[in-house]
């Protein structure tokens, strides 16, 4: 009887194992995130010195696999051109872009947390201050994003978030003039077209989790 019952209980576990296995890619789907951002960047000085800072208005786009539309997976592009002192849709002194690899964690269709990694690139396109960086400066950047999130429809939500960015650049003619670091925030609105499907038991799970939280 012990035999038997072993077996059918392993077969049981089994059999729950590989259900859930086969019902795991059928809620995960392609995501896309286009979205445009309102940015603020500014190099850190190197001693006491004033550094500049460029307000623009660019855009952002996210692709990749979401599981549940809970965790996406992607990459991701974004680029920045900039002016002086105010956000100008005319012309820009300066460009900031980077690319490279997304994970997003969306909390009961509430919050969600972004985390960035890959490179960041910036060209001065024209000098007006002494203080102002030339030339064209690479390197890697990492960022950090937390967003509001509203459901549209089943597999569609907007996104309202803010980010940091901090990349460590080299020049990219000449890297004996040392490396500079930039710290960049920006404001940005997204449209998620995500087909993965939410399961019932991960839905109130996050809502539950969401629901226990104290903010102070």
């Amino acid at each position: 009887m012990r035999r038997g019952r072993g077996f059918s209980d392993s077969a049981l576990w089994a059999g729950a194992a590989l259900a859930l296995a086969a019902s795991t890619p059928a809620r995960a789907g392609l995501f896309a995130e286009p979205s445009l951002r309102w940015s603020s960047f500014a190099l850190r000085p190197v001693a006491d010195e004033a550094t500049p800072n460029y307000y623009g208005v660019g855009a952002s786009a996210t692709a990749g696999y979401s599981f549940a539309q809970v965790l996406d997976v992607g990459a991701f592009y974004c680029f920045v051109p900039a002016r002086l002192k105010a956000v100008s849709l005319t012309g820009k002194d300066v460009t900031l872009g980077a690319y490279g690899a997304d994970v997003a964690i969306r909390i009961a269709d509430s919050v969600a947390l972004d985390f960035r990694g890959g490179q960041a690139r910036y060209h001065l396109a024209r000098q007006t201050r002494p203080d102002e960086l030339p030339g064209t400066w690479t390197g890697p950047a990492g960022a950090v994003g937390i967003g509001a999130v509203s459901r549209l429809g089943k597999q569609t939500f907007f996104q309202t978030s803010l980010e940091l960015m901090h990349t460590v650049l080299v020049n990219r003619g000449d890297a004996t003039l040392g490396k500079r670091r930039l710290d960049a925030f920006a404001l940005s609105f997204a449209v998620v077209l995500n087909a993965g499907q939410k399961s019932r038991f991960e839905e109130t799970i996050f809502r539950d989790f969401v629901d226990g939280l104290t903010f102070f």
